[in-house]
């Protein structure tokens, strides 16, 4: 049990980690509003089941594509970077979808909303997985703790799409989230990326990088 708490403790110190873990919380609010809208898609854009069901199917298409190339891209231009594109592309695509006119421009401006928070998990990932103090005894439990964050924000989407429909617009939650994304992407400009290459080079465990 001690060396449990002191591995929170230290967890709760390391700023980095929280960066990235409440900015990615941030990347996956939007995970099950999509699906919770369908009902209101369908009478809004007047549109039949199987186009609700493109609605669905197109973005976790594009998550899919997005999954793979982010890991590409990764090795070209480095994690931060990629962290920084994937939540300004998110920032966008949420305020294209809160003034979205049509059922195509929907289903376009969806699939670029997943496409884009598809972007940051495995450079978040990849950093989190090599934040530990030892990784060898801790890297389950920092990631595990870094995804019990994320799903935070998985569960909140619906949660506040039930309290701003029932006094607003469905479109204002969007536009809302749009801000978090634009925020977040200020501290990850400042994270130190280059720490953990660092350490490794000298042989050493990475750290908050």
């Amino acid at each position: 049990m001690r060396i449990n708490v002191q591995f929170y403790i230290n967890i709760a110190r390391n700023i980095n980690f929280w960066i990235i873990s409440l900015s990615h919380l941030f990347t996956h609010v939007f995970d099950l509003v999509n699906l919770a809208l369908i009902p209101i898609f369908i009478e809004e854009f007047s549109i039949d089941l199987l186009q609700a069901g493109l609605l669905v199917t197109l973005p976790l298409l594009a998550g899919m594509v997005s999954s793979f190339l982010s890991g590409i891209i990764m090795s070209k231009i480095g994690h931060k970077p990629l962290m920084i594109l994937s939540l300004l592309m998110m920032g966008v695509s949420a305020l294209l979808v809160s003034v979205t006119p049509n059922f195509l421009t929907l289903m376009l401006y969806l699939s670029l909303l997943t496409f884009a928070s598809r972007l940051y998990c495995p450079p978040a990932l990849s950093i989190i997985s090599e934040s530990c103090e030892d990784c060898e005894l801790d890297r389950g439990k920092t990631v595990g703790f870094h995804v019990s964050v994320v799903m935070l924000g998985i569960a909140s989407g619906p949660i506040f799409l039930g309290f701003i429909i029932l006094h607003f617009a469905w479109r204002l939650l969007y536009l809302i989230f749009a801000i978090p994304l634009f925020l977040s992407a200020v501290p990850v400009t400042r994270m130190n990326v280059d720490l953990l290459n660092e350490e490794k080079d000298k042989g050493g465990r990475g750290r908050g990088y």
